[in-house]
């Protein structure tokens, strides 16, 4: 069995292949996020001074992001989700073969360890 090192460096290898539009090489992460809103308007900016914010805020509740680049040619896809389960995922890999890469004949997905409940 490849230790580590060499696992980290055949996926490395994958970024010094050349372009290919069928074979598209797309990187994914997901992470969770807290969304908050502002309780209070920020104070109006006076000639000579920045605008001033209030940093007092309320939480409205933990969302998902998915997250796809494709470095190489500057593409990036984002989906907000509710929660990060294994269906929210597999959705959005859907997304990205049928609406993002229709044409391509297979998609390199390089991604980390994907935390799914």
């Amino acid at each position: 069995m490849p230790s580590l090192s060499e696992r980290l460096e055949d996926v490395l290898t994958v970024y010094t292949w050349p372009y290919d539009e069928h074979h598209p090489r797309v990187c994914l992460d997901e992470m969770s996020k807290q969304l908050m809103s502002e309780t209070r308007l920020p104070l109006p900016i006076q000639p000579g001074h920045s605008a001033c914010y209030v940093f007092e805020y309320e939480r409205e509740g933990p969302c998902n992001l998915f997250i796809a680049c494709e470095p190489l040619v500057g593409k990036r896809y984002l989906k907000v989700t509710a929660r990060r389960t294994k269906q929210d995922f597999a959705l959005f890999i859907r997304d990205l073969v049928d609406a993002y890469y229709p044409s391509a004949e297979r998609i390199i997905l390089v991604l980390d360890n994907l935390n799914t409940g």
